[in-house]
């Protein structure tokens, strides 16, 4: 789980076991690897879960929230990559994300 400076949690399943890049407390900033795509827990193939919550404090009371990717990649049924932005991938669809860049100030 990863806690934003508003508050918001990003909670990441299925991730593969020991490839956690981070450590508990540790500032995160995008672009930063995290962690490998797995299937641990209950899964039969590597995939991730993704879920947006409005707090952690309670789980019970928590929300999902509605996000969207700003930019990814989902493989067509013509066999190309096409660019998508600010928007979720299709149930089923095959995407990639570009790793970003970071700057010379190391954002």
């Amino acid at each position: 789980m990863i806690k934003s400076d508003t508050g918001y949690i990003v909670f990441l399943a299925h991730l593969k076991n020991n490839s956690i890049a981070v450590r508990q407390g540790q500032r995160v900033a995008q672009g930063e690897r995290l962690g490998l795509v797995g299937n641990s827990g209950n899964s039969t193939a590597p995939h991730l879960h993704i879920n947006l919550f409005d707090q952690m404090e309670d789980p019970f009371t928590a929300k999902v929230l509605p996000f969207v990717f700003s930019i990814f990649q989902t493989f067509t049924s013509q066999g190309k990559w096409a660019s998508c932005t600010e928007s979720v991938p299709q149930v089923g669809a095959i995407v990639k994300f570009k790793r970003i860049q970071k700057n010379a100030s190391g954002r």
